[in-house]
């Protein structure tokens, strides 16, 4: 490797000028590169946490999973809501929440608090209601269950259609029907109020048909491995992960992105390989010498794409630090994520490649006259 480490101390010290300009537009490329991935990643990421892509379904279940307190037993899993549903006497669709989560991350929030509010921990019989069908209860009243008297907490946009694309048509759950849209639904139809109680008071009357599990923190993967864990947990039931992948948005951003960067790299590589050119030129001394001492034509070339490889490892790396020194100001962009490790390399050679090839004449220009000057 030594007449590498002679054409980069070379380049450094007698083509500081030219080495300097071409770091500057490897920086420019990748640094622009990188802004277009931090702004799919930044999609990406404001999604993965939704409830349709990381709430694992159980339905069919045996007497031990039905009975099972799950959110206490996953919470160490990152479990942030567990959601036992079942259809009441009427027909109306009952839910037992359990957990965290705001209402917001399922359904519209309207009016009033949630059932999980501190404010109303003192009053274990609340009862938390959809618009349909209950418009005329008003907030603070009481609502009759199944002979249960409880306190109207709250009121969200509740609808069972929209519900329902939480969970995969492959799940055997027979709670939520509508899969194809909510216009030729009956609004009158009982099937279509929902009803949310305390898990704790769900429990003492009602027994689940079906059990969402909500992890936030789990991207695709991670979605996947808990649902194999949760078929070990509960063998008798039948585990459902959701069958979207949130990375869906990165590609969907990324298309967004498409037309724009056919346009910015050729700017900044029109400007990297004119740079990388120049050096070429500024380097023919340099590898006369190299020819003189014996280095073949192929090993010769072979240093000259690690030199311009090494620059753009360099520029690349300035280009991060840059970035992440900037998040801040970037995220009025949208791009409030860093890109991926895959992301990054995938975004270097890219940029590399479309370097080399255009910058090849120039370089085989150079050797053919270190070939002639030998002569």
């Amino acid at each position: 490797m030594k007449p590498l480490r002679y054409l980069l101390r070379t380049s450094f010290r007698a083509c500081t000028s030219t080495v300097t300009v071409t770091l500057c537009t490897i920086i420019v490329a990748m640094f622009g590169l990188n802004i277009i991935f931090g702004y799919c990643e930044t999609r990406y990421k404001n999604v993965a946490p939704s409830v349709e892509y990381t709430a694992i379904s159980i339905a069919d279940m045996d007497e031990r999973a039905k009975k099972a307190d799950m959110l206490a037993e996953l919470e160490p899993y990152g479990a942030t809501a567990a959601l036992y549903i079942c259809r009441t006497k009427d027909g109306a669709v009952l839910i037992g929440f359990d957990g965290s989560d705001v209402p917001d991350l399922y359904w519209a929030h309207l009016a009033g608090s949630f059932i999980n509010d501190k404010n109303e921990e003192g009053f274990p019989n609340i009862i938390y209601l959809n618009t349909e069908g209950t418009e005329q209860v008003t907030l603070g009243s009481l609502y009759e269950l199944d002979g249960k008297t409880y306190r109207t907490v709250g009121r969200g946009w509740i609808i069972p259609a929209v519900f329902a694309a939480f969970i995969s048509p492959s799940s055997p759950q027979t709670v939520f029907q509508y899969r194809s849209g909510i216009s030729d639904v009956d609004v009158n139809d009982i099937s279509r109020v929902v009803r949310v109680i305390p898990y704790k008071v769900f429990c003492e009357s009602y027994e689940p048909e079906l059990v969402m599990i909500h992890f936030p923190q789990l991207y695709r993967s991670g979605v996947l491995k808990m649902s194999d864990k949760l078929k070990s947990m509960y063998p008798g039931s039948t585990v459902t992960p959701p069958d979207k992948d949130a990375y869906e948005e990165f590609w969907f951003a990324l298309k967004g992105m498409g037309r724009f960067i056919p346009l910015f790299m050729l700017l900044t590589e029109i400007t990297v390989v004119l740079a990388v050119c120049e050096l070429y030129k500024k380097l023919r001394a340099e590898i006369l010498v190299l020819r003189i001492y014996g280095l073949s034509k192929r090993r010769l070339l072979f240093y000259l794409l690690m030199e311009v490889a090494l620059l753009y490892l360099l520029g690349t790396g300035i280009a991060l630090l840059l970035q992440a020194a900037l998040l801040s100001p970037l995220s009025v962009l949208m791009v409030k994520e860093m890109p991926s490790i895959v992301e990054v390399t995938v975004a270097v050679l890219a940029s590399l490649t479309v370097s080399v090839l255009f910058s090849l004449p120039e370089m085989f220009g150079s050797i053919r006259v270190t070939r002639s000057g030998e002569e």
